[in-house]
């Protein structure tokens, strides 16, 4: 993809991210057209926007749950556990 290319497709998932998911497949359709590359990549835009988005939200959920001195259902079960790695911990 050339830069105006890129520059295009940023402005499409600007436009697409305002959009309630269930609308965002026509939408592209109807902008991108038959060129298949740029709709790959406003694709890939919105596939890392919405992992970003439930990252966010999973740590906020946690953060929620320690602040109330609860904690979440998985990990009073003993179903998360952390895992020990050289460089530290890590908890799943």
């Amino acid at each position: 993809m050339n830069n105006d290319d890129r520059e295009k497709a940023k402005a499409i998932f600007v436009n697409a991210i305002k959009l309630p998911p269930e609308l965002r497949l026509s939408y592209l359709g109807e902008v991108c057209g038959d060129d298949a590359a740029l709709r790959r990549e406003v694709q890939s835009l919105l596939a890392s926007h919405e992992a970003t988005d439930f990252l966010i939200r999973r740590r906020s959920a946690r953060s929620s749950l320690k602040s109330t001195g609860r904690e979440s259902p998985a990990n009073a079960l003993g179903i998360i556990k952390s895992w020990k790695h050289e460089s530290g911990a890590l908890t799943l």
